[in-house]
């Protein structure tokens, strides 16, 4: 984030990971690296993916003092990158 104040959503893509756009390129990396086939991608894509896996961990303590204990309660339920939230995996 750039430090804006926004609203806390918390439903649509966001109820299956804590961080829609580093998962989307993420994986984008990983598909071009697929795709290209090639060393240079590979070596391009690294540190970028890199910093979409680390960016999450700087952030979350400034959300965390902008949205207080709803936000650490939806730490505990949705994932940080992918996957079922608590809930549902409790179905």
């Amino acid at each position: 984030t750039l430090g804006l104040r926004g609203k806390f959503i918390t439903a649509g893509v966001y109820r299956f990971t804590r961080n829609p756009q580093y998962v989307t390129h993420i994986l984008l990396i990983a598909a071009v690296v697929l795709l290209t086939n090639s060393a240079l991608a590979l070596y391009i894509g690294i540190p970028y993916a890199l910093w979409f896996i680390l960016a999450p961990f700087s952030e979350e303590p400034w959300l965390r003092d902008q949205f207080g204990a709803a936000y650490s309660s939806y730490c505990r339920q949705t994932p940080r990158f992918i996957g079922l939230s608590k809930k549902e995996r409790n179905l």
